[in-house]
């Protein structure tokens, strides 16, 4: 006896836990679906159990035909999604329990706002893969949804999270405990939203949002270093490969100093971003910088820069080499610069050398640059390095003001919600303080800090900040007094005032009082370039470097220790997941169903997310290498596809122009896409699979179009998959693979004109006979439209032998003769003969479920004997497609286009 069970869509919370192990443990798929559609009579169905080749064939057939009907329209609407459903459902019934083909099914159900159907799928979808995390998220969180309150939602999800929930999956406990966390702060129980959000974060360590969320709220409320990193590692643990994530870590690394364990995380976001041919920003790149200048010296952050002049400057310097040669001048020469922040951070590191910058790492300059080098006559021991780097600070800032001054760009600006006369006030201050920290052009220094008095520059500055650029100018002038007396109020918390009063000392004969003052700025301000800077000076004054803080150490060993695997994860994906394709078997025959595997494992030391926004991409591109005898698809279909058009009246061009763009079209319709969007993580060496038609979509239709020649294709997949160069390429830090190659065995040799009569005649047909006269005429269609005149007359009377002959076959093969012809889409066909209706009017005895759904797509009038047949069927599918159908028919003469009210048939 068959136990079915039935899904309430009402059902109480307290009922929900049975039903998701009931659902697991019910009845095979012929007895269940009671929420689907009433238990069919046999003159409905599209089953024959006398005949299961020729049943799976036809439902394999009808899938393929639903999905390409599907894409082919552009922007489909409710009623499109719902005939996709129903057709895919039909399909099942023919095919049996194909679990792609439900999810499919429901996904077409939730693309129409089909609820209730989406949610009965769903839990046939529960009991055939009880392992699948997202299907049981789904279901759970559409039934805590119909609570009417706040609290009864609370109380519910709270059942799910106590002993009564213990079986469920720890990343599905996790998902709801931070949905009713997210309840609990809109109730303003605090309390409560603390604790649940804990519970989030701790079921599943891959919970990036319950980690970001649970990060976000306390370092708000935490101060301690310890705890604040620990938490942004949390995050980082949750996606290793989240930049945001590594970003956030590696700034709060620095601004507490310890930097080598921050230029680790910045390191391993170089990785992620150099994969899609991206790096750093400006912003991100100085701290970068800065990281690499105290842990490795100057001489390695230097380098890195020159290295950046040199992608710069090579083709800047090819392009005037150009212009010379062809006698055009090329104008004055400005080498290239980098944005602001970048130029100021090298010289920061060359001010901090002091005298020593002389022998610096600085790019090979171009004999031009030294022609228009210019010493500044107040700076006549200043290394020239410095200097360099001064004019390219300013030339930076000029080019920064001139920007804002752009209208285009101060409308930008204003939208990122900034003013761009407070902005242009604040880059114009940048050329003040860097021609006081270098010590030079002082004059211009005087003339700015004037105008800046005057308010000629847009600026309102405070008297504090006056002083500081008074005081700092006294200072460089030799009028020790006047600047101490104005920067020592203002350097406790001014970081430029102590500059100038370290500068001021040093000047003034008192080397440790500068060197104390420089280490004090470097302490307080380990982070920023000028802190860096300072800790040079002071070293240099000391005679030995001043010792670092000791919770930078102790940060640094922290961030230095978690992750042992991290960097192997983000330089090779290899290290961390394994992407494999396989076919089952490597031979067959078109009355074969050969299986395309696909399969994701993970392969790190721990647990990773999977999904679009993870560390494994869930998505995955299928690309055919399709051969079809020696006919390689579809390039190698150009000439064939070029002589019909000029047989058809085009000229060559015209025939060229027309051929490329239908390749262009074939092309991506043969692509295929698969999401292994059914686990919320996968653990360590977990694996995920998918099992597809190796004959998929188009592909599997063009093979299927001739089975007289033998075929060969393998599948590519690529995972992550982002549009490339040519064609789509895999996303960053993710894999591509191939199958091996799948051989399509010949049904025979290709048959002559008479041997398909022939075959016709007989008493009986197999589905081998059906394949193999359904192909020959696609070939003769294909013949005649080469200009083989005397190919029509054999193309006609082959139809009507096989009109003669359908009275010899029975429901199953009628239908399954009716899909392959209308699959071939032979234009001659419908132009000589409207040979489908007469199949269609030889099944009005007996017709299957799948043969009434296909004449609905065929009808083209309201009062079409397909539509008022299946209108009038017993099976609520194919009464459903033909209301739809019958309402799209009557919308498309008006011109329009509606959704159809459909009443939902649950069971």
């Amino acid at each position: 006896m068959v136990t079915r069970t039935r899904l309430n869509l009402t059902l109480p919370i307290a009922a929900c836990f049975a039903a998701l192990t009931a659902i697991a443990a019910a009845a095979p798929l012929d007895a269940q679906r009671d929420e689907i559609a009433p238990a069919q009579t046999p003159s409905a169905t599209a089953e024959a159990p006398n005949d299961p080749t020729t049943q799976q064939m036809i439902g394999r057939l009808f899938a393929r035909q639903t999905r390409d009907r599907l894409r082919a329209i552009f922007d489909p609407t409710t009623d499109d999604y719902r005939l996709t459903a129903r057709c895919l459902r039909l399909a099942q019934r023919a095919v049996g329990e194909d679990i792609e083909l439900l999810r499919q099914e429901i996904e077409a159900w939730s693309a129409a706002g089909a609820a209730k159907e989406a949610l009965a799928g769903t839990r046939e979808l529960i009991r055939r893969d009880p392992a699948d995390t997202v299907a049981q998220l789904r279901y759970i969180t559409s039934q805590l949804d119909k609570l009417q309150t706040v609290d009864d939602r609370l109380a519910a999800a709270q059942r799910f999270l106590g002993p009564d929930g213990r079986k469920l999956d720890p990343t599905v406990r996790s998902r709801i405990a931070l949905d009713a966390a997210l309840l609990a702060r809109e109730a303003g129980e605090e309390e409560l939203f603390r604790e649940l959000l804990q519970t989030a974060a701790t079921l599943d360590v891959t919970n990036k949002q319950a980690a970001t969320l649970f990060a976000t709220y306390y370092l708000d409320r935490l101060d301690d270093p310890h705890d604040r990193v620990d938490l942004l590692i949390n995050v980082v643990l949750a996606d290793p490969l989240d930049i945001s994530a590594l970003e956030n870590l590696a700034r709060e690394l620095v601004r507490l100093g310890a930097f080598a364990g921050a230029m680790r995380f910045y390191d391993r976001m170089r990785d992620i971003l150099q994969t899609s041919n991206d790096d750093l920003g400006a912003e991100q790149l100085t701290e970068y910088l800065i990281c690499k200048w105290n842990t490795v010296g100057h001489a390695a952050m230097l380098d890195i820069i020159a290295d950046l002049d040199r992608t710069r400057l090579t083709p800047y310097l090819r392009n005037r080499q150009l212009q010379r040669r062809d006698d055009i001048d090329p104008g004055p020469f400005l080498e290239p610069i980098h944005p602001l922040e970048l130029e100021e951070v090298r010289l920061c590191a060359l001010v901090g050398l002091g005298a020593r910058a002389e022998g610096a790492a600085f790019i090979k300059r171009p004999e031009e640059a030294d022609e228009i080098f210019q010493r500044p006559s107040d700076a006549p021991t200043t290394p020239k390095a410095t200097l360099v780097a001064l004019d390219r600070c300013i030339r930076s800032i000029d080019v920064a003001r001139t920007g804002i001054e752009n209208p285009k760009f101060r409308e930008e600006i204003r939208r990122a919600g900034r003013d761009p006369n407070e902005l242009y006030a604040e880059v114009s201050l940048h050329g003040l303080w860097i021609r006081l920290l270098v010590g030079c052009r002082l004059d211009e220094a005087e003339q700015q800090l004037g105008d800046l008095e005057r308010g000629l520059l847009g600026v309102n500055l405070q008297d504090q900040a006056l002083d500081r650029y008074r005081g700092w100018l006294a200072g460089l002038r030799g009028d020790a007094d006047t600047a101490r007396a104005k920067l020592e109020p203002l350097a406790p918390t001014d970081d430029q005032a102590l500059w100038g009063l370290a500068v001021t000392e040093e000047r003034a004969g008192f080397p440790l009082i500068a060197a104390e003052r420089f280490a004090e700025l470097a302490n307080r301000r380990p982070y920023s370039a000028l802190g860096t800077a300072a800790r040079a000076r002071a070293g240099d004054l000391y005679g030995h470097p001043i010792p670092r803080a000791q919770l930078a150490e102790e940060l640094d060993a922290t961030a230095l220790r978690v992750a042992p695997w991290f960097e192997r994860m983000t330089a090779e994906p290899r290290t961390f997941m394994e992407l494999e394709l396989s076919v089952a078997p490597s031979i067959a025959s078109p009355l074969d169903f050969p299986e395309l595997i696909v399969s994701l494992r993970n392969t790190s030391p721990v647990p990773l997310g999977i999904g679009s926004n993870a560390p494994i991409s869930s998505r995955v591109l299928l690309t055919p290498r399709l051969m079809i005898d020696t006919t390689e698809v579809p390039n190698g279909l150009r000439a064939m596809l070029i002589a019909m058009k000029m047989k058809g009246g085009a000229r060559l061009d015209q025939a060229e122009a027309q051929t490329a763009d239908d390749l262009r079209q074939l092309g991506a319709r043969l692509l295929e896409v698969v999401d292994f969007d059914r686990r919320l993580r996968l653990e360590r060496n977990e694996r995920v699979s998918a099992k597809l038609s190796a004959c998929l979509g188009t592909a599997g239709r063009l093979i299927a179009d001739d089975v007289a020649k033998r075929s060969t294709i393998a599948w590519r997949a690529t995972q992550g998959f982002m549009p490339g160069a040519d064609g789509f390429a895999a996303g960053p830090l993710c894999l591509t693979t191939q199958s091996e190659n799948l051989i399509i065995t010949s049904l025979g040799s290709e048959l002559t004109h008479e041997d398909a009569l022939a075959i016709l005649q007989q008493d009986q047909l197999s589905v081998q006979d059906i394949l193999i006269t359904s192909s020959k005429l696609k070939r003769i269609a294909i013949e005649q439209a080469l200009d083989a005149a005397t190919q029509a007359n054999q193309f006609e009377a082959l139809l009507q032998g096989v009109e003669q002959a359908l009275p010899k076959l029975d429901r199953l093969q009628r239908t399954l003769f009716m899909l392959r012809l209308g699959d071939l889409s032979i234009p001659q066909m419908r132009n000589q003969i409207d040979f489908v209706e007469r199949v269609i009017d030889t099944m009005r005895e007996q017709p299957t479920s799948i043969g009434l759904a296909y004449a609905c797509f065929r009808a083209s009038s309201p009062d079409d004997r397909a539509l008022i047949d299946a209108l009038a069927s017993d099976d609520p599918d194919v009464a459903a497609i033909a209301k739809i159908r019958l309402a799209q028919i009557a919308s498309q003469a008006e011109g329009k286009a509606i959704d159809t009210p459909e009443t939902p048939v649950i069971r």
